[in-house]
């Protein structure tokens, strides 16, 4: 069974969350972002540059700009 989480942000904080429920490989993280920018770089290159700039995520979590994404 996959665990299906939303985070609503992408700062520092949520970021930090996100990372460690990620540890879990039953779950998905699922990150809300408002800038477009922030969601093309976790999708596509599984970092954040704007608060971590060498960090990694793994590929479970994802981030949208749609909010709607985060009730699926």
């Amino acid at each position: 069974m996959t665990n299906k989480i939303a985070i609503i942000g992408s700062g520092t904080f949520a970021c930090a969350i996100a990372y460690q429920l990620s540890l879990n490989e039953k779950n998905e993280i699922l990150l809300f972002a408002r800038d477009e920018s922030q969601v093309h770089d976790i999708n596509t290159n599984h970092t954040n540059t704007k608060y971590f700039n060498t960090f990694r995520f793994n590929n479970q979590v994802k981030a949208s700009i749609n909010y709607q994404e985060l009730a699926a």
